[in-house]
């Protein structure tokens, strides 16, 4: 989540600064498979999601009026145009989404 959160907040801010913007993918699987979680501790990733989160609704909040509405394509592979208010929904979303993930795979393990 914490990568979710920078990678669409860099969405938002090429779409903020370019008229025909095209957001970077995240590149998830090849992330895992690349191995670039394999050294993250625990309470270090939580760090860095609290501050990804918080650097991510700063930038939201500082928009100028009218930039919510701002469209860009999300992603080569997702070119489908988009608006910037479209895009936090989705940070929401991946949000709630991923918090379900954890709360019941810490569900399983305690079972």
């Amino acid at each position: 989540m914490r990568d979710v959160f920078l990678s669409i907040r860099e969405r938002i801010v090429k779409a903020s600064i370019e008229d025909e913007a095209i957001g970077q993918p995240i590149y998830r699987d090849e992330r895992v498979n690349l191995g670039f979680y394999k050294l993250d501790e625990p309470e270090e990733t939580a760090r860095e999601l609290t501050a990804s989160s918080k650097l991510f609704v700063r930038t939201f909040l500082a928009l100028p009026d009218g930039y919510s509405e701002r469209r860009f394509a999300y992603s080569p592979i997702s070119p489908q145009k988009v608006t910037i208010l479209w895009a936090a929904a989705q940070a929401l979303h991946e949000s709630e989404h991923h918090l379900g993930d954890v709360r019941e795979n810490l569900r399983l393990l305690n079972a």
